[in-house]
């Protein structure tokens, strides 16, 4: 019996399961995979991953199964888990990373008695800069949930959160890197259009971001690091309080919310 197995091998179940590892929790050998694109499954098997020849195969040799796979096949792939639950002497513990999935939804196909643990990673994860908002079930044991967050706090930071909120954090949580880069395209395209070199402008920019990102994680918070930068008068001055005319905060605010509200539209 597998510690853990991985239905789905793509970007962000291969960035966990590399934690894994990186962790010291598990070796590749140890790691159950199966992924429908052959490129993918092929892949896997290079870098040593024991491979499954189905999910139904792996979900009956894992003590825990993560689902790595977009949301859009959740019915598909849980349809088929269902027929065997009924034949396995101990269901193992979900980890869900599907967007809008819930543990409920999980639940009704593979019964009431399936203990799910429910994980919004983000992609910072990869650079060990990652913030994962994870909820379970009550019948997650203890034992699953250290597991779990050893895993996450190995990438960056995690933290437990209620499951009704996983559709507001996921704003500042995992749309974040999206919203960044954003904003980074738009500050190196306007350095662009005074003269500066975009590739020189855009990873200036980036650095600024890490840096002042670094401060608040080292215990500031923004207003005490822009009372340091804003000087009366000076530069930066001037562009903050041209954000403010323009009701930035409010514009990034009404993004958040846009993101919110699809994450409620696509939930199940």
């Amino acid at each position: 019996m597998f510690k853990i197995g991985s239905i789905g091998a793509g970007h962000m179940g291969m960035a966990i399961l590399d934690s894994l590892i990186e962790c010291g929790l598990e070796k590749p050998r140890n790691i159950l995979v199966y992924e429908l694109a052959p490129e993918r499954q092929r892949a896997a098997k290079t870098r040593s991953f024991a491979a499954a020849g189905s999910e139904i195969e792996l979900y009956s040799n894992a003590e825990r199964v993560m689902l790595a796979v977009p949301p859009q096949t959740a019915e598909v792939i849980l349809g088929k888990l269902a027929k065997i639950c009924d034949r396995l002497q101990k269901k193992p513990v979900i980890i869900n990373i599907m967007a809008g999935i819930s543990s409920s939804y999980i639940k009704g196909y593979l019964g009431s008695d399936t203990p799910v643990i429910t994980v919004m990673p983000s992609m910072g994860m990869k650079s060990g800069h990652g913030a994962a908002a994870i909820a379970h079930t009550e019948d997650v044991p203890d034992e699953d949930i250290s597991y779990i967050m050893k895993v996450f706090y190995a990438t960056g930071e995690a933290a437990i959160v209620d499951e009704p909120l996983l559709k507001e954090i996921v704003a500042v949580n995992g749309c974040m890197p999206g919203y960044v880069l954003y904003i980074l395209e738009a500050f190196a395209r306007e350095a662009e259009t005074q003269g500066i070199d975009y590739n020189m402008a855009l990873r200036m920019a980036a650095r600024g971001f890490i840096g002042a990102a670094m401060q608040i994680l080292e215990g500031g918070t923004p207003k005490e690091m822009l009372a340091r930068v804003c000087t009366p008068g000076g530069l930066t001055a001037a562009g903050i309080a041209s954000f403010e005319n323009d009701k930035l905060a409010q514009l990034l605010g009404d993004g958040m919310a846009n993101s919110t509200r699809r994450g409620y539209e696509l939930s199940k």
